[in-house]
């Protein structure tokens, strides 16, 4: 399958088309394919900027909806910080164990 290309100049400063050619050539990379993975990169991070009221609300049911089938109804009460603490404070207590030679799998 042929995909059709368009072609875009660029005029960027010297010490950064030095750097660019740089960092393509340490890739193993041309610096028109180092361009491309840079702008496709971009596009995908900024892909949202481009989203529609609609389709930023059909986002967030998704994601309350994923909500509900991880957690249910109940509401988690403690913030992310908190329910990390708690994840570390288990893990570190199972170190712990395992270290004294009294583990037990206990998840």
């Amino acid at each position: 399958m042929t995909t059709s290309t368009a072609k875009v100049a660029l005029a960027i400063e010297r010490p950064l088309h030095a750097r660019l050619c740089a960092i393509a050539k340490r890739q193993n990379l041309s610096v028109e394919d180092y361009c491309q993975r840079a702008v496709a990169d971009a596009i995908e991070r900024d892909a949202p900027l481009l989203m529609t009221v609609g389709e930023r609300l059909n986002a967030l049911d998704q994601i309350d909806a994923l909500r509900r089938r991880i957690f249910g109804e109940q509401a988690v009460q403690l913030d992310s910080a908190e329910i990390i603490r708690e994840g570390r404070a288990i893990r570190d207590d199972q170190i712990d164990r395992a270290v004294r030679g009294d583990w037990q799998d206990d998840l």
